[in-house]
């Protein structure tokens, strides 16, 4: 039976055609190994939203994908609480994994967090 409340809720989730077409237009991006985020401050929205993909011309079992973006949700999800709400209000980011193998933990884990302080240090400066 799996365990409840553990995951990323449903207002949290990056879903909807406008919103990600929106996201990548108008987002900005880092990538830092093979890992790449675009992500997009909305004020006039109040929770933050995540989505994550693996192209299918990088990786091309199913499988394969869907483990990785199980790695991705799990390591953000895992790192949220080190940074407050206040930083993450109406923050729209999109992890895309760009390898060409399943990743270990820490291919995945170091350059998330990279990539989040770098974000967040972007929005305290603008």
């Amino acid at each position: 039976m799996p365990l409840k409340g553990f995951g990323l809720p449903k207002k949290n989730r990056l879903k909807g055609k406008k919103r990600i077409d929106r996201l990548f237009l108008e987002g900005d991006s880092l990538k830092v190994k093979q890992l790449k985020a675009v992500y997009l401050r909305a004020p006039e929205q109040a929770e933050f939203c995540v989505g994550v993909s693996s192209p299918k011309k990088l990786m091309p079992k199913a499988v394969h994908r869907n483990r990785v973006r199980r790695l991705l949700r799990e390591h953000f999800r895992l790192m949220r609480p080190e940074w407050t709400e206040q930083q993450w209000a109406g923050m729209q980011l999109m992890w895309i994994f760009l390898g060409k193998r399943l990743p270990k933990h820490e291919e995945i884990e170091a350059p998330m967090r990279t990539i989040i302080e770098q974000i967040l240090k972007n929005n305290e400066t603008s």
